[in-house]
């Protein structure tokens, strides 16, 4: 078997089997735990959990890029490999947004993505905070797909994007996505 496929065999595995964060609530057992699960069978991701954040998620291993934009209302973590591209946004939500939930989730739906055709989506909750996931695919790339998450928590809205041709590591990019 080739070194290459070892890990994400046992990254399958896990997935199949359910893997959670403890329900302690402390983030410092649940970081634990990835770590853990991240040294045995995710040695091709890292846990990204910014102290000054309330989200953590497995990135793969790469220079992650931290963009601020709008006055530091904005941030985005990047990483970007040779064909892929994972990025985790937030937005601090004005009180303007604050109620109107499902209004701003309808519009991120409605809103076309250049070179891309969007070939399903889903609504769906995070620990009670109401998200959409949307699903496109590549006019130009066929096996390329772009994948989008989006997640109004109190306060922020968070996008958790994927570009990848490899469902499983697309997978587990948005799987691993969770709210401290």
């Amino acid at each position: 078997m080739s070194w290459w496929k070892k890990p994400l065999i046992a990254m399958t595995v896990l997935l199949a089997t359910g893997f959670s964060y403890p329900a302690t609530g402390d983030s410092t057992s649940a970081q634990g735990e990835i770590s853990h699960i991240q040294t045995i069978a995710f040695a091709e991701w890292k846990l990204l959990s910014p102290k000054e954040e309330q989200f953590s998620i497995l990135m793969p291993i790469g220079n992650i890029e931290r963009n601020l934009m709008g006055n530091g209302t904005q941030k985005d973590y990047t990483v970007r490999t040779e064909q892929e591209v994972f990025t985790v946004a937030l937005w601090d939500m004005s009180a303007k947004v604050r109620g109107k939930e499902a209004n701003l989730l309808a519009d991120i739906a409605a809103k076309p993505q250049s070179n891309y055709r969007l070939i399903s989506q889903r609504k769906f909750a995070l620990n009670g905070n109401p998200g959409i996931e949307l699903n496109y695919t590549s006019e130009k790339y066929p096996n390329q797909k772009l994948i989008k998450r989006c997640i109004i928590a109190p306060g922020t809205l968070y996008l958790i994007i994927v570009v990848s041709d490899s469902p499983t590591r697309a997978k587990t990019f948005l799987d691993s996505f969770r709210l401290k």
